[in-house]
């Protein structure tokens, strides 16, 4: 290894040594230059090329606490000054001013950020060489003073490691008639909301921003959770009073200017430009993880970025009732349909959706929500829930007790402390709302079957379009407007309140069966209402009893090896034909975790669906269904018949077959969002095309490894792609090692919890108790699955223990003889599909997983909500 090498890395370098070597300030622009961001030519000078000079000078880095006059007059060794020459010349910015910067081993890293503790350098006057190197002695001798050393005290950091890196790069300057220059947080630091970006600028360099000694402009543009039409929310412009502006002879000088308090420095354009930017560095170096706190240079045409440091404080924003309570994060709901490491572009195209989803209960209950309170969040690639503020809201709302809440919610999560002894006040609040809610809901589902149709003959037609003929911008606009759900509350009101009806029933019934209540409701929905994930199931399980009396669809299924793709030569009067055909018309939109864009929709890619068919040639699953819904559907009304006045019989009926249906549209709206997010994934793949054919991408499938925002930027021309594929194999390379990593239960005050397995009280260690969703009770040999795909490992009579299931699958249940989950509430996709086929069903079990031993025999009690081993 040269001495250049060694001690000067490129940018390029500097991100393979990683911050250990190129200081963390050096390593995070090493890594923005790598994905394309416009970071000044330069490069770094390492730990090692400090520790030459030390060593030259037979010193110590504790040596430079309190010696800054005498180690600033030491010369650097000739091998190193010379070796500083020739990188800056091979950086393209020997003649060039420089910024020279301090870069500590430890700084802007997510534990500390060394902000205005070390020395750095404006203007640093690069024809006289020897103000280059007075300029990097003097970064590595701030190492030694006394705010450095009480800094590193204060944070852990050891005086060995208090030697910097220094970052020398290219000093911007202006192309139009001025510079603007300041800082943006991918959150606001004032508040802690994390659904803006802060803003503050002023004319000239950056140092009257972050020092704090001129008045800026301060700006907070809007975005959302990646909503599609970020907006300047405030704007509060400056006085300005002071500029720093460049010195003859070097360095920077800040001058007194006429204020400015009525002319902003950057207007909404450039200010909507600049929130792009910073969504996607926090993307880029945070993951959407972690807020960035960035410091940026305008030159009048471009955005310049010269440092980029996580956020490593930032109050906790919420209502104020929670804040003295430790704030809770459950995945419990989302192990549900998106359990996986989440895609860049999945994320940011249905964060927003997910939380107009979660509030549209609340805002047709016209509840006075917070705004900008987070909904959900990624820890480690995986979605999180904020448990904690949907309890406090149902409570505060509705009178909901939050053990309920987390009920319906599914997850491990404690439940919220709640004010004893209500006000007047608060239950005005919950009547208001409630009658409010209750009549959104009625209006909701009165429209529902025309809102429906409306929009599977909107998403046809858009499933059919020519969508290689639009330009660019306009794939983007459209996925864009795809995610725009804002107009669609009457649809999510349906998915979000399922179970008024439910718990109605359950109110009805409980004086007269007590702790039967909750297994003669659910046995009561049976057959009430159509559910569309159930009927695919059975849909299948059809397809094979016509496929067992079709010759040509037989030995189709039969061949081997079989050719999924052959069935489109069966017979044009194939029966099976014409019934998979139907059926893909009917649900080709769906896949297995078909919330991830990734995944090939059936109407791709039938193998599976194909696999589970000839898995189902034995026959007679539908018949055994159907038989065992009614059988426990009768037995559930000769109970209510006999244990109630006969003048309830009618209002129970009507009960149970509203939730039935409220059950089946939950599922059904939940279907169409499922048929929206088939024609995102058509629009996404052809972005990938593209951005293929022009060398940008490897593969059409790496776009989803892109933030929305990055391909906006892309398809509107103000990013070439230089680094999108770095970038893109960066992101998959750290999806595929967090895939491989367990998830956490739920994260208190951020730290990861997974939950044992709960035991029955009075019951032996043996037994596990969960939430019983579907009443009965069955025994099988327990079949552990983790995936729908490996459904060939479960025999008829097996007991299926799963994470947790989404609609993909349904056509196992046809096979199991009961269903436990580890998560999972009542109005989840496995509770409810579990009880329309009449099979028992506990969820919600934590650790069952890993305490259930595959092949061991269980007992599965729908009506208790107990798994018990069959000793």
């Amino acid at each position: 290894m040269t001495a250049m090498s060694q001690w000067l890395l490129s940018w390029e370098d500097a991100f393979a040594a990683g911050p250990a070597v190129a200081g963390g300030k050096g390593w995070n622009l090493a890594r923005l230059a790598r994905y394309g961001f416009r970071v000044p030519p330069g490069g770094v000078l390492s730990v090692a090329a400090g520790q030459r000079f030390l060593d030259f000078h037979a010193l110590r880095p504790v040596d430079l606490a309190g010696r800054p006059e005498c180690l600033d007059a030491l010369p650097l060794p000739v091998d190193l000054a010379q070796a500083i020459d020739a990188a800056l010349a091979s950086w393209a910015i020997a003649t060039l001013p420089l910024a020279v910067r301090s870069s500590a081993v430890a700084e802007d890293s997510a534990a500390a950020s060394f902000a205005g503790v070390l020395d750095s350098f404006l203007n640093v006057n690069v024809r006289s060489r020897e103000a280059v190197y007075r300029a990097i002695r003097r970064c590595w001798v701030s190492a030694g003073s006394a705010r450095a050393t009480a800094y590193r005290e204060r944070m852990g950091v050891a005086a060995e490691a208090a030697l910097p890196a220094v970052v020398l790069m290219a000093l911007v300057v202006p192309r139009a008639e001025t510079l603007t220059a300041g800082v943006a947080f991918s959150c606001d630091p004032r508040s802690g909301r994390e659904d803006r970006i802060f803003i503050a600028a002023n004319r000239g360099y950056g140092e009257t921003v972050v020092g704090g000694s001129a008045d800026p402009d301060e700006f907070v543009v809007e975005v959302g959770n990646h909503a599609p039409r970020p907006f300047v929310a405030e704007r509060r412009l400056g006085r300005k009073e002071r500029r720093s502006i460049l010195a003859a002879e070097g360095g920077t000088v800040q001058r007194v200017v006429t204020p400015e308090s009525d002319r902003a420095t950057l207007d909404d354009v450039q200010l909507l430009r600049l929130a792009r930017l910073t969504q996607r560095i926090e993307w880029a170096l945070g993951h959407g993880e972690q807020h960035q706190d960035i410091e940026w240079v305008f030159d009048g045409v471009d955005f310049h970025i010269v440092q980029a440091r996580p956020v490593t404080t930032r109050p906790r924003y919420g209502y104020p009732a929670l804040l003295a309570q430790p704030e809770i994060w459950s995945n419990g709901n989302f192990r549900d349909s998106l359990p996986m490491v989440q895609p860049a572009l999945v994320w940011t195209l249905e964060a927003h959706p997910i939380r107009v989803i979660l509030e549209s209960t609340l805002r047709a209950a016209g509840y006075p929500l917070l705004p900008g309170v987070a909904r959900a969040r990624l820890w480690r690639g995986r979605g999180y829930f904020n448990c904690q503020a949907m309890q406090w809201e149902f409570w505060d709302g509705f009178g909901l007790a939050p053990d309920l809440t987390n009920r319906f919610l599914g997850g491990h999560q404690d439940a919220i402390v709640t004010p004893a002894g209500p006000s007047w006040r608060q239950r005005w609040r919950w009547l208001w709302c409630n009658l409010r809610l209750a009549g959104a809901v009625g209006r909701a589902r009165k429209h529902a079957e025309a809102e429906f149709e409306r929009l599977r003959r909107t998403t046809a037609a858009q499933c059919s379009r020519d969508w290689r003929a639009l330009p660019d911008r306009a794939l983007t606009d459209s996925l864009l407007a795809f995610s725009d759900v804002d107009g669609e509350r009457r649809l999510h009101l349906l998915q979000s309140t399922s179970a008024a009806s439910w718990m109605l029933l359950t109110g009805l019934l409980q004086r007269w069966f007590g702790e039967q209540t909750q297994q003669i409701a659910n046995a009561l929905l049976i057959n009430g209402a159509p559910i569309t994930s159930a009927q695919h199931g059975l849909a299948l399980a059809q397809l094979a009893e016509t496929a067992a009396t079709d010759p040509a669809a037989r030995d189709f299924l039969r061949a081997e090896p079989f050719a999924p793709a052959d069935w489109r030569a069966l017979p044009a009067e194939s029966a099976f034909r014409r019934g998979f055909e139907a059926f893909l018309a009917d649900y080709g939109h769906r896949c297995v975790y078909e919330l991830d864009l990734r995944n090939p929709r059936w109407r791709e890619d039938q193998r599976w669906l194909l696999d589970t068919i000839r898995a189902m040639q034995s026959g007679g699953e539908r018949r055994r269904i159907v038989e065992q819904r009614r059988e426990t559907a009768l037995a559930a009304w000769r109970q209510v018949q006999a244990r109630t006045p006969r003048l309830l019989h009618g209002l129970i009926r009507r009960l149970a077959r509203q939730s039935a249906g409220e059950a089946g549209q939950r599922e059904m709206a939940k279907s169409i969002l499922v048929r929206q997010a088939e024609v995102s994934r058509i629009v996404a793949l052809e972005i990938g095309r593209r951005l293929t054919a022009r060398g940008l991408l490897r593969a059409a499938d790496d776009v989803f490894h892109c933030t929305i925002e990055d391909l906006c930027e892309l398809m509107e021309g103000g990013w070439d792609g230089v680094g999108l594929a770095e970038l893109v194999a960066d992101r998959k390379a750290r999806l595929a090692s967090l895939d491989a990593e367990a998830a956490p239960d739920t994260l208190v005050e951020d730290s990861p919890t997974r939950v044992g397995a709960a035991v029955p009280s009075g019951d032996d260690a043996s037994a596990l108790q969960g939430l019983g969703v579907a009443a009965g009770l069955a025994t099988g040999p327990a079949c552990l699955i983790v995936d729908p795909r490996h459904a060939e490992q479960l025999a008829v009579g097996d007991v299926l223990v799963a994470p947790s299931t989404d609609p993909a699958w349904t056509p196992l249940f046809l096979h199991a003889a009961a269903l436990v989950t580890e998560t999972g509430g009542f109005i989840s996709h496995g509770a409810i599909v579990a009880r329309e086929y009449g099979i028992p069903a506990v969820v919600n079990v934590p650790g069952v997983m890993q305490r259930i031993v595959q092949g061991t025999q269980w007992t599965v009690d729908g009506d208790k909500g107990r798994v018990t081993p069959v000793l």
